[in-house]
């Protein structure tokens, strides 16, 4: 079964700071403006277009699997939007992840990084576990063995 996304709408109609990336499944929009009630104002003027387009091609998307978040350097907005799809609520997530990388809403990536790092550190640790074998292969020394370990554990963890 093939589903045509490409006609999805990526704009809001004369607003041109908004705009949406689409890449297989996930569809992320954003708009750029100081004014959180114009934000407001037109990410749910998008959201009903995005329904719109849904409808006509018969598909449907839960609000329990959308979020939203606020971007500010250096500041946490406090400020609420009464997003909705369908109906549904959509809920504030301070740190969604998109096609795999963890966003805060300080656009520090902060949370990112502390991710990748907990997940090295879970490898690591795995990796311990993991007994070497009794047998070495192609009379290679123990000291070229445990080498080979090092380099390719430094190598992964650069």
């Amino acid at each position: 079964m093939w589903i045509f996304i490409n006609d999805i709408p990526r704009t809001t109609p004369n607003y041109a700071k908004n705009e949406s990336l689409l890449f297989a499944g996930d569809l992320f929009s954003f708009y750029f403006d100081r004014n959180i009630r114009r934000i407001q104002c037109v990410m749910q003027r998008y959201l009903r277009n995005l329904e719109e387009w849904l409808k006509m091609w018969r598909l449907k998307t839960s609000g329990s699997k959308c979020s939203y978040n606020i971007y500010q350097k250096n500041l946490k907005s406090k400020e609420e939007l009464n997003l909705q799809i369908f109906g549904e609520k959509i809920v504030r997530d301070q740190n969604p992840k998109y096609l795999g990388v963890i966003l805060d809403s300080n656009m520090s990536l902060k949370p990112f990084v502390e991710h990748i790092r907990a997940s090295i550190e879970e490898e690591d640790e795995e990796e311990e576990l993991i007994q070497p074998p009794t047998k070495i292969i192609n009379r290679a020394s123990s000291q070229n063995v445990a080498h080979e370990k090092v380099t390719l554990k430094h190598a992964a963890v650069n």
